[in-house]
């Protein structure tokens, strides 16, 4: 699996005008990724919009426009992560 982690450029976006340029950057490099994955037969999860739905509800940086994650940013991150791995785990354990 690869997982694509956001910038907090990114994930400000919605919330910042100046900071739209980044989604159009950040869209290239995911599409990128995902041929790169698909061709070497790799699941690629792009983690922009569970994000973004997680800075929505909480404030998950570290300080304003910083790229570090916060506790709580770290936990959700963890559960996100765990989540797509049960899934594909389980998905593969099944006959």
């Amino acid at each position: 699996m690869i997982f694509l982690l956001p910038s907090p450029a990114t994930l400000y976006s919605p919330y910042d005008e100046e900071l739209k340029k980044w989604d159009d950057n950040y869209n290239v490099t995911s599409k990128t990724i995902e041929e790169f994955a698909r061709n070497q037969g790799v699941q690629f999860i792009d983690l922009n919009t569970p994000l973004r739905n997680e800075i929505a509800k909480d404030f998950i940086l570290a300080a304003d426009r910083d790229c570090h994650l916060n506790t709580l940013g770290v936990s959700k991150l963890f559960e996100i992560v765990s989540q797509y791995i049960k899934v594909n785990q389980t998905t593969k354990d099944t006959p």
